[in-house]
């Protein structure tokens, strides 16, 4: 074989498997997976949809309710939602939510140590004080026992 056939057989080679790899159907593995990363978004986005335009948390958004938050993303009142406005108020709420949880945490980091701190109280009993004088009797009445 020539130098110029081996050429033509590399380049035909890869087109095939360029062509191959590009255009071939996905395993039906990759489907359910991506079918699994779509169903996520979408329960990922109704749930954000829902905390977000549902103002009485019933589980439904009424026109009321959809209108006051239409009415909150629409800042310049023309009556309709630009990219800009709706990218401001996704990233307002987003800020919210972020310090809500942020205020969670902390309101439970709080408990959490509270709570260690009476069960540590709990586990050490009273404390001994050495230069009480309680603490005084009650060793003179360990060593007459």
């Amino acid at each position: 074989m020539t130098t110029k056939n081996i050429k033509k057989i590399t380049l035909t080679s890869f087109l095939i498997l360029f062509i191959f790899t590009t255009f071939y159907p996905i395993s039906s593995q990759e489907k359910k997976r991506q079918k699994g990363q779509q169903a996520k978004q979408t329960q990922k986005f109704l749930k954000l949809f829902f905390e977000t335009n549902d103002s009485n948390k019933d589980g439904k958004v009424s026109k009321e309710e959809w209108t006051s938050q239409f009415d909150a993303m629409d800042k310049n009142k023309d009556g309709s939602i630009d990219k800009q406005e709706l990218r401001q108020y996704l990233r307002k709420k987003q800020e919210e939510r972020r310090q809500k949880r942020q205020n969670n945490q902390k309101q439970k980091n709080r408990k959490n140590k509270l709570k260690d701190k009476k069960e540590g109280k709990e586990k050490e009993g009273p404390a001994k004080d050495s230069n009480s004088p309680n603490a005084s009797e009650a060793e003179e009445e360990d060593d007459e026992s």
